[in-house]
């Protein structure tokens, strides 16, 4: 009997990743200098966003009472830390600090929201590798930095090339909700789990986060942002943030084998492109770079990148192989093979199938065979 084999990590695999300026400024890196990760390849000029605190719900008073509660004039700047807003109450003292240093722009007197305006600084951009440099667009500001990277092939996925530091939110099981979408994941690759609800995707995309890498997708949620299924007509495109489920839509936990590989990357810089379904985890170590010097890739603009996701192969399912259930109810569950039936059972729908016994970390599952697929095989 036969299965799906599906290529879900390829290690050290020579790439290219690109380093795109994020606003208008100045490449600093030449072709064939080599760098490391903390190497300054640009600059650029972060404009302007916005914040905002809503004092009617966090000081309990009426939506147009709010403002008379400002420490802070509108129109002048703030530090942040610096006291923003200030209620005395016999139940405790309501106190408002800015969340971030910006000018007090506004005061909506219906909802209560005031908004601060960030102001524009200077930045820098790292390369985020250890790599040599392939390729300059001064126009573009993009940067082609060939490298070595462990590749995680995803199911779906939207958006652009990103890069940012990996931060897991909780375990490969979590469902998110916009309350664990913080401010400083501003420009990070995040972690979520299970799945990640609509409300903290656009929560997400506000703050500016750079990517998010899930199990599982709501279709309404993903079809909101892409508009498409074809991978061909998302190729390309992007709305503000990389997308990437390693499963499949729904609720499914991220998989055992690419779980514990993202596990040993947290906090380290890593890139991710939803169009591709691709997340590129770098060579962290300087070493890398000896054999990074003799390999050669062709060099393509981004609007022709390929889509170089494997495709599926079939293969003939044997004891040992591990494999991984793809029909519910233990979608996502990965084990190995200890027991292949030599004779059919008749499933409650009436079909006749083989069943194959697969040893997970928790408990031994009988499924049938046609709701396996083979991650690696032992003939």
């Amino acid at each position: 009997m036969n299965a799906n084999f599906r290529v879900r990590i390829l290690e050290n695999q020579f790439v290219h990743i690109r380093r795109v300026l994020p606003g208008s400024g100045k490449l600093k890196a030449v072709v064939n200098q080599e760098v490391m990760p903390d190497d300054i390849i640009g600059s650029y000029t972060l404009d302007a966003g916005y914040s905002s605190v809503n004092l009617r719900r966090e000081l309990g008073v009426a939506a147009p009472e709010g403002i008379k509660y400002l420490q802070v004039p509108l129109g002048r700047f703030i530090y942040k830390g610096e006291l923003l807003a200030y209620k005395k109450s016999i139940f405790g003292d309501k106190v408002i600090t800015a969340p971030t240093d910006g000018l007090i722009e506004e005061y909506n007197p219906k909802t209560g929201d005031l908004r601060l305006k960030f102001l524009s600084k200077e930045l820098p951009m790292t390369s985020g590798v250890f790599g040599i440099v392939d390729g300059i667009d001064q126009r573009n500001g993009e940067v082609l930095v060939r490298t070595i990277a462990t590749k995680v092939y995803g199911v779906i996925g939207s958006g652009r090339e990103r890069g940012g530091i990996l931060h897991l939110i909780g375990n490969s099981s979590n469902l998110v909700s916009g309350i664990e979408i913080k401010e400083d994941m501003h420009r990070q690759i995040i972690v979520t789990g299970a799945l990640i609800y609509g409300e903290a995707l656009r929560k997400a995309a506000v703050i500016g986060v750079s990517g998010i890498i899930s199990g599982g997708l709501n279709l309404s949620d993903y079809l909101s942002i892409v508009a498409t299924l074809d991978p061909h007509d998302k190729l390309g495109t992007d709305v503000g943030i990389s997308l990437m489920a390693t499963e499949g839509f729904g609720l499914i936990p991220i998989g055992e084998d690419i779980f514990n590989l993202i596990k040993s990357f947290n906090g380290k810089f890593v890139f991710v492109n939803g169009n591709l379904n691709l997340l590129l985890l770098p060579a962290a170590t300087s070493s890398s770079i000896l054999a990074v010097r003799k390999a050669t890739l062709p060099i393509l603009p981004l609007s022709k990148s390929p889509i170089i996701k494997p495709e599926l192969r079939i293969v003939d399912l044997n004891l040992g192989d591990l494999v991984r259930i793809i029909w519910p109810p233990f979608m996502g569950a990965q084990g190995k093979i200890i027991a292949i039936d030599k004779s059919t059972s008749m499933l409650e729908s009436g079909i006749s199938t083989y069943l194959v016994a697969v040893q997970t970390q928790k408990k031994m599952i009988k499924v049938p065979f046609p709701n396996l697929e083979v991650l690696s095989s032992h003939p």
